[in-house]
């Protein structure tokens, strides 16, 4: 009972904004080394060495032949411009190719634009990716063209691909495209232009995030330092007086919650160049903010039981801080995983005890909210000669935690430029059966 009273105070003093500290203090913040720690090693379910000539570092995931279980979809690019697409079954065999072998590049240091989406609603799954100077639909059975859509004037590959809802249909049936920091363009799913839309003063973002801040079934896009509404018009541009918004641009975002009024929306969000984090409301006003470190990447989820509400991963990049932090949801430190490496993190219940644990890739371990490995990931030699500091582009190993082979439970794919190694917990809890794989707008941010 008191546990439960605990919570639903934080709940109550997230939504006002409240400086008071969370009810439950905890003890003080751990701090571990990762390369440090030992735990019991797990072999993997399904090892794939992909053929290289198409292989790429990005990584997506659906059911692309209907057969309940999901494909996973590579790609090589050059600056962004798809150069190949690989598609493989879960037992490595190769469903199609598409490009043309050894073009572009295997590493990321970006998104790339390859995508799941079944756009048009027939109940099979496109490919959606863009080479130079288009989108281009591919059927997901055969790597066929469907569709070849030229993109806006001025726009030479698009950044990444996101569908969305505009026009409040049953679906989101719309797509935005943008370059790398300074526009945006909106489609219909018959490639019809909606809007375009360009900050004044500042960069947009990674990956735009669609969100539903009022309830009536359209999507507003926080465009990076500002949220849009359904035809492209700005509703407000944040404010935050311990960030210089001019210094960067927004990281990445999670939808912490939504409701009737965008008041009751929570948007966690990361700075690149302003070093910080924040937690927003719908209406943009920050209700905490914590700043003096690279935060990038966010996941966020029920991981400690002895706090209240829920629990903040992010990863310290691209300073020569490889750390993983701990937080609350109110933003206090509660502890510190020292890496080789940080950026690639995902939450998982391993255990299906209702707590999630904290992969980290690059360390192949799986954490839990105190700093204990629960599992090291095998076998000894995997992702040998790749894991260590990043020298460019990412290293490897990238996290993706989906569920797979439709049976409701999520597997855990580390994925590097040699491998594609994927475990699996018969005890990991059961999540929401929406989709296959990734679902939609994958990002690495």
């Amino acid at each position: 009972m008191m546990r439960a009273r605990a919570r639903s105070l934080s709940a109550v003093l997230l939504l006002l904004g409240s400086t008071v500290p969370p009810v439950a203090q905890g003890a003080e913040p751990f701090e571990i080394t990762a390369a440090k720690t030992e735990g019991p090693m797990v072999a993997p379910w399904k090892s794939i060495r992909p053929d290289p000539a198409y292989h790429g570092q990005w990584l997506v995931a659906g059911d692309l032949d209907g057969d309940g279980q999901a494909e996973l979809v590579t790609a090589r690019h050059t600056d962004q411009r798809v150069a190949t697409v690989l598609v493989m079954k879960l037992d490595g065999s190769v469903l199609w190719r598409w490009g043309r072998p050894n073009a572009g590049n295997q590493g990321l240091y970006c998104d790339v634009p390859v995508q799941i989406c079944d756009l048009d609603g027939d109940g099979h799954q496109e490919v959606w990716i863009s080479p130079a100077g288009f989108l281009l639909a591919l059927d997901g059975r055969t790597g066929k063209e469907l569709r070849r859509l030229p993109l806006p004037a001025g726009l030479e590959v698009a950044d990444c691909i996101t569908f969305v809802n505009l026009r409040g249909l049953d679906r989101p049936r719309d797509i935005i495209v943008k370059d790398r920091y300074h526009k945006l363009w909106a489609f219909t799913d018959d490639w019809k232009p909606l809007w375009e839309w360009a900050p004044k003063g500042y960069m947009t973002c990674h990956h735009p995030t669609p969100v539903d801040v009022n309830a009536d079934g359209r999507d507003e896009i926080l465009a990076g330092y500002s949220l849009l509404d359904p035809n492209g018009n700005e509703l407000w541009t944040m404010k935050n007086d311990k960030v210089d918004l001019a210094k960067g641009h927004l990281d990445a975002c999670r939808i912490v919650a939504t409701g009737k009024r965008p008041e009751e929306a929570r948007l966690l969000v990361t700075f690149c160049g302003a070093n910080g984090i924040a937690m927003l409301d719908g209406a943009g006003r920050p209700l905490w903010t914590v700043t003096g470190h690279h935060f990038e990447s966010i996941d966020y989820g029920r991981i400690r039981d002895d706090l209240p509400g829920r629990q903040i991963v992010v990863d310290l990049a691209h300073t020569g801080q490889l750390d993983a932090w701990l937080m609350d949801e109110r933003g206090k430190h509660l502890g510190t995983i020292h890496c080789l490496e940080s950026r690639h993190h995902r939450l998982i219940d391993w255990n299906g005890d209702g707590l999630d644990e904290i992969l980290i890739a690059n360390t192949l371990r799986l954490f839990n909210g105190k700093g204990k490995c629960v599992v090291r990931f095998g076998p000894p030699n995997a992702f040998e000669g790749e894991t260590g500091p990043q020298k460019g582009n990412d290293p490897g190993p990238l996290a993706i935690v989906g569920d797979l082979d439709g049976d409701g439970r999520p597997e855990i794919i580390l994925h590097s430029l040699k491998s594609i190694l994927i475990y699996k917990s018969d005890r990991a809890a059961r999540i929401p059966h929406r989709w296959l794989g990734t679902g939609a707008n994958w990002t690495l941010y």
